[in-house]
């Protein structure tokens, strides 16, 4: 199966790691941020879609 992309890289980007489990997805993503130069767009783009990950969905416990 080959997954249609339409948009921006980030966006693609996001479509094939929601096939991930969400521990992977976070680890993936912390490890593509530290190997993007400081203060780069994409740096910033994929800091903003680990901020989505990291938020709690409603409905969701964090279990603290």
């Amino acid at each position: 199966m080959r997954l249609e992309s339409k948009g921006t890289p980030i966006d693609t980007m996001r479509e094939r790691l929601i096939l991930l489990p969400r521990r992977l997805r976070v680890a993936h993503l912390r490890a593509l941020i530290g190997r993007q130069a400081s203060g780069s767009v994409r740096g910033a783009e994929l800091a903003s879609l680990l901020r989505d990950e990291l938020m709690p969905q409603s409905g969701e416990s964090r279990g603290l």
